[in-house]
C-alpha cells in the first residue's frame, strides 16, 4: 500500500546493481572474489555467488502479489502503480491516517502516554479515535483545530 516494494526484493535489486558493477571493472580484485571464486573450505548459507541471477524487481513483486493468499488482494491489482490519495498533502494523509489505524493525539492516547490527566471525551467515555469518527460533533471539533497539521 506504500509503493514501497518488499524487502528481499530491494535486497535482490541492490546485490544486481552491485554485480553489474563489479561486472563492468574486471581490473577490480573484487571482481575475481566473486565471478571466478575458489570452492570454499565451508559451506556458507547463502554465499553471495548465488545471487548472480538477474531478477527484474517490478515483474517479481508482480508475481509475488498475485500469488499471495491476503484478504483484501483484490483491493490492489498492480502494487507497482501508487493508489488514489498517494499524493495528498502531509496534514490530510496524515489526519486520514491517524483515523485509519486508531493512533492519534486523542485523549486517551494522550492518556496512555502520560499527557493528560484523563482519557474522557467531554461526553464522559474515552475519547478514541473510534469513538471521534462515531460522535460527529466531536469529529467536526477535532478536525476543526488547526494544531492538528
Amino acid at each position: 500500500m506504500a509503493n514501497i516494494p518488499p524487502p528481499n526484493l530491494c535486497q535482490k535489486s541492490a546485490m544486481d546493481k552491485m554485480f553489474s558493477e563489479i561486472d563492468s571493472h574486471q581490473n577490480w580484485p573484487v571482481h575475481a572474489d566473486v565471478f571466478n571464486h575458489p570452492p570454499p573450505r565451508l559451506s556458507p548459507r547463502h554465499p553471495i555467488w548465488s545471487y548472480l541471477a538477474h531478477v527484474d524487481m517490478n515483474t517479481q513483486w508482480k508475481e509475488d502479489w498475485q500469488s499471495a493468499s491476503v484478504t483484501s488482494h483484490a483491493i490492489v491489482v498492480d502494487p507497482i502503480t501508487r493508489q488514489p490519495g498517494f499524493d495528498l498533502p502531509r496534514c490530510p494523509w496524515s489526519l486520514f491516517n491517524h483515523f485509519r489505524t486508531g493512533q492519534g493525539p486523542c485523549k486517551a492516547s494522550l492518556y496512555k502516554w502520560g499527557l493528560t490527566q484523563s482519557s474522557n471525551c467531554s461526553c464522559g467515555e474515552p475519547q478514541t479515535m473510534n469513538h471521534i469518527v462515531e460522535t460527529a460533533n466531536q469529529a467536526q471539533k477535532w478536525t476543526d483545530n488547526s494544531t492538528r497539521c
